[in-house]
């Protein structure tokens, strides 16, 4: 009787799976020394809330029997293949699953001592292989694909150990893993437990040990190695950057309500980084701890794609619009945060070293403490912020000693520009905003750069001071102010200064940004506003000494920026350094490093925003840095008390 049969098939799968299996296919029947049986539109049913009741749904499955049973009386199946199976599952606003096993008498304590094993679905088959499946994840607020060209299961159970293996493969992978269950541990009270995962020929063994009451991970340890993060990760709906290939060591203990983190280690070819810390969740809010150690860490090296190729999207870009700041989130959670590290490598060639940053957030109230070396100085930062009603509230402080600017654009690997000219930098701001770019546009405070020592232009910078074509005489016959090798490719560099204030977010200035040498002065006129993210800013070289050259109004060289400040227009009035401004290589993008998009160049046009009085002026100046320092600001009524308080005082306050 074959309908009897095909009960008999339903419901040893419906005991198997523990779940109610119902057949609405045919059943087709290959009878031999391996009797098979084929069975078209499975269906398991989800619970009655469910939006999908066919929680799972299979087009098309085929099971291999056992020939002796199937002349008993009791069908038994010795593997099954699954064709195209479809899984639904559903969770609602409550947390409850829509697919789940039958309920089980429960037993109280006395009558139900520990299990020799923790877990075991002996599904009664030797194998499984799904081909194409699918599993639909929906949740109240999203829907999640996962797929795969086909998973192959075993189970296997032994005396002291249950084993699950098997394979999956996706579209440009696959997984070979391993899963093991060792009978109970009396001593620790715990069920060890075995995974690994190999891909790639790189194993990945997890050890867990299962508390033996409630099957909560007591302890755990991860080795291995990873050579695709990013696919891994994407197997499982996470998206993040594609990351080198790492060795992973990683150890922790999981607690009375917290996880400790002994050791997190993640070793590149040539850069590192270790963690340990712990989160807590003992009290009424998370707690956080966390102390992060690197002898090395080179950005492109760890993220290989960081400065690839940018495709531009189709709409108007910002630097700060619409970035939160989640400050009416801080009084959810406390942490501390330690980093140390010996040196990071940021960008091409550019790092800091010895930096150690010191982050806290506790009932509300958030302080930074950062102390790093760069390009042959030291910077010193602070912030101090709290919430007020979803308002952030921040005070921040910077200063730097002996930064060599000959030393930054050697990072960027601009070698024939500037040497030497080492600075020192004051800033401290005070503002407030639900979000950046209301933050930004807030800020008061006053910002100094003085040169502490000289430096040299050299030859590219040699060419842009004075020009080329029929100024390049002129720049041959100003050559007392040459050095004595080389006289026509390196200018000495007397002192630079910026001296500026923030009103409102938005910087103005006249006289406050000057690059002095003896012949040749470097000035900038304009402003730049961070609130509204705009900004209009000429730079020139102008001459002194009563030499009047006339191009665009007695300027050797200027370059103007003004527009958005995510993509500023520049205007060129010298043709010859376009192409090195415009290059990704060039001064152009350096100093265009804190904007996030592209430019739009207009050479030859000489630059409007210059006033021929203005020029006059500094033509006359003989000393513009000291000119800088003294007149670079002015005084306002409306300024807060604060700005008229010296910096030494003002950073003082935040950093110490």
């Amino acid at each position: 009787n074959l309908e009897t049969l095909r009960d008999e098939i339903s419901n040893t799968l419906s005991e198997k799976v523990g779940m109610p299996v119902e057949i609405r296919g045919k059943v087709f029947w290959k009878f031999s020394l391996v009797p098979r049986v084929v069975l078209s539109d499975v269906v398991i049913k989800s619970k009655d809330w469910a939006k999908h009741q066919d929680g799972i749904n299979i087009k098309l499955i085929e099971a291999r029997l056992n020939l002796i049973s199937l002349l008993g009386s009791n069908t038994s199946i010795k593997d099954i293949i699954l064709i195209n199976p479809i899984v639904y599952l559903e969770k609602n606003i409550n947390g409850d699953i829509s697919l789940g096993l039958k309920p089980e008498t429960e037993l109280s304590d006395a009558d139900n001592p520990p299990s020799k094993f923790p877990i075991d679905i002996d599904f009664g088959i030797d194998s499984i292989l799904m081909e194409n499946p699918k599993l639909v994840y929906i949740t109240p607020d999203s829907i999640e694909n996962y797929k795969a060209k086909k998973i192959t299961l075993t189970h296997k159970k032994l005396d002291d150990f249950i084993e699950y293996s098997g394979k999956i493969y996706l579209n440009d992978q696959d997984y070979s893993f391993a899963i093991s269950i060792s009978q109970l541990d009396e001593k620790r009270g715990v069920y060890p437990l075995n995974i690994a995962i190999v891909n790639k020929f790189s194993p990945l063994i997890i050890n867990v040990a299962l508390d033996k009451a409630n099957l909560i991970p007591t302890d755990f340890s991860i080795r291995g190695k990873i050579n695709d993060a990013r696919t891994l990760f994407k197997n499982i709906g996470i998206g993040i950057p594609k990351i080198s290939p790492m060795r992973v060591d990683i150890v922790g203990i999981l607690g009375q309500k917290k996880l400790t983190l002994k050791k997190l280690s993640i070793l590149f070819d040539n850069s590192d980084i270790k963690l340990s810390g712990s989160y807590s969740w003992k009290h009424n809010k998370p707690y956080i701890s966390l102390n992060i150690k690197s002898e090395k860490f080179n950005l492109y090296e760890v993220f290989p794609e960081t400065y690839g190729y940018w495709q531009r999207p189709n709409r108007e870009l910002y630097v700060f619009k619409n970035a939160p700041l989640y400050s009416e989130s801080w009084d959810d959670i406390d942490f501390d945060l330690m980093i140390n590290s010996k040196k990071f490598v940021f960008y091409r060639d550019m790092y800091v070293e010895n930096t150690e940053i010191k982050t806290s957030l506790n009932n509300s109230s958030l302080s930074i403490m950062a102390d790093t070396g760069f390009a042959n100085g030291r910077v010193l930062a602070g912030l101090q912020a709290h919430d007020s009603k979803g308002v952030a509230i921040v005070r921040a402080a910077t200063t730097a000693k002996g930064i060599s600017i000959g030393k930054i654009l050697e990072g960027v690997r601009e070698k024939n520009f500037i040497s030497g000219l080492p600075v020192d930098l004051d800033l401290y701001v005070e503002g407030q905003g639900r979000d950046m770019s209301e933050l930004m546009g807030s800020l008061y405070g006053p910002l100094q750069v003085r040169s502490s020592g000289s430096g040299t232009a050299l030859p590219d910078a040699s060419e842009y001071i004075y020009g080329r074509d029929f100024l390049t005489s002129v720049r041959h016959n100003i050559h007392d102010m040459l050095t004595i090798n080389n006289k026509y490719d390196k200018v000495a560099i007397s002192c630079a200064v910026v001296n500026l204030k923030l009103r409102n977010g938005r910087i103005e200035t006249n006289k406050g940004v000057v690059l002095q040498m003896r012949d040749v002065n470097m000035r900038a006129v304009g402003f730049v506003d961070l609130g509204k993210e705009t900004l209009h800013i000429s730079l020139a070289s102008t001459p002194v000494r009563g030499i009047r050259l006339s191009i665009s109004g007695n300027i050797l060289n200027a370059m103007e920026f003004s527009g958005n400040l995510a993509e500023p227009d520049i205007k060129l009035n010298n043709r010859s350094i376009i192409t090195r401004t415009a290059t990704t290589t060039g001064l152009g993008m350096l100093v265009l490093a804190p904007f996030t998009g592209g430019l739009s160049i207009a050479a030859g046009v000489g630059v409007g925003f210059l006033a021929g009085d203005l020029l006059n002026n500094w033509l006359s100046d003989d000393k513009p840095c000291e000119t800088a320092l003294k007149d670079g600001v002015s005084e306002e009524g409306g300024d807060p008390e604060f700005m008229n308080r010296s910096l030494d005082e003002l950073t003082g306050e935040i950093i110490k």
